[in-house]
């Protein structure tokens, strides 16, 4: 197991009530930290065992009141918090004003590192020439035509630079691939899923999974001061199975799923792209799924090989998952 050396004491984490943050939390507490989880609303309390280095704090990034209260004595900051589904103007209140408000208030109270999490969703993937790696272009912050949450992650780190740069915040963003468990194995970026009819778009493709195991110690790791400010990196596994592949293993493992039917990358850009610029030029392609938006389409299912390279330098892992 990765070990961590020379964590200060006391770690926030926000979002600490969601997929990764209990993980998250739990390890920190498993390797002897004092830690702050921080969630919305009361009754999430009852997510997190009672431990003598745990406590839990109700707070909003979106408010500073109750973030100078939850930043009280506090170090690092791992921010997991964000939404995951809603509209554009959700999503950049969340992960963009939110980002804003915490780091304004970690200057006033002079906490010195925060651990961003981002995505690998940030990158463009049309761009990319077959191997992704933290070097690849990234999305145009101002494409309206990317995904709402690509658009607020690049957004959200951009302002998270700018800020930390200016307030004196050491800053590392963890860029993530899609995260799974043994027991959570399923992914968007399969494709749509109705009726336990599970399409699988490009099913040669390979996917861009992280365990979220991995991800856990890797954001403890990064407490460390053996870890230096100022990096960015991919956590997504290298080696990676087929789409088909993973697909297969959602049908063995979930009810849900009775029948898996492959869709060609090439008949889905022959169906979605002519509906798009058809509607486009009528002003209305605002109203189609973005199953048919192309820019999304290639976000979505583009393949490539993934270069974890610098993960593994940087914050080596050993028993992967």
């Amino acid at each position: 197991m990765m070990m961590s050396s020379n964590i200060p004491e006391n770690v926030l984490v926000t979002g600490a009530a969601g997929f990764i943050g209990q993980v998250v939390v739990a390890e920190l507490v498993k390797q002897g930290h004092h830690v702050k989880a921080m969630h919305r609303r009361p009754e999430q309390k009852e997510l997190f065992t009672a431990e003598k280095n745990l406590e839990t704090v109700v707070a909003d990034v979106n408010d500073a009141v109750s973030m100078e209260k939850a930043l009280q004595n506090i170090d690092v900051v791992i921010h997991l918090a964000g939404v995951v589904w809603g509209d554009a103007s959700q999503m950049r209140s969340s992960m963009v004003d939110g980002t804003i408000n915490l780091i304004e208030v970690m200057r006033k109270l002079k906490v010195k590192r925060l651990i961003l999490a981002s995505s690998i969703a940030v990158y463009d993937w049309g761009k990319l020439n077959g191997v992704l790696n933290e070097e690849s272009p990234l999305l145009d912050k101002s494409d309206e035509g990317q995904s709402p949450y690509a658009l607020a992650k690049i957004q959200q780190e951009c302002v998270a630079r700018d800020l930390c740069l200016s307030s004196g915040v050491g800053l590392t963003i963890f860029r993530l691939g899609a995260v799974f468990t043994s027991d959570r194995i399923e992914t968007a970026d399969l494709g749509p899923s109705v009726a336990g009819v599970q399409v699988v778009i490009a099913p040669l493709r390979k996917l861009r999974l992280v365990a979220l195991q991995d991800v856990a110690l890797s954001f403890v790791e990064a407490c460390s001061n053996r870890v230096s400010n100022n990096l960015t990196i991919n956590l997504v596994d290298e080696v990676q199975p087929s789409a088909w592949d993973f697909a297969k293993k959602v049908q063995g493992r979930k009810s849900s799923v009775k029948v898996v039917i492959p869709l060609p990358y090439v008949m889905l850009k022959a169906a979605a792209y002519p509906i798009y610029w058809m509607l486009k030029m009528l002003g209305i392609e605002s109203k189609l799924p973005t199953l048919f938006l192309p820019k999304q389409i290639i976000g979505r299912f583009t393949s490539c090989r993934c270069d974890s390279s610098v993960w593994q330098k940087i914050l080596p892992l050993i028993d992967r998952v």
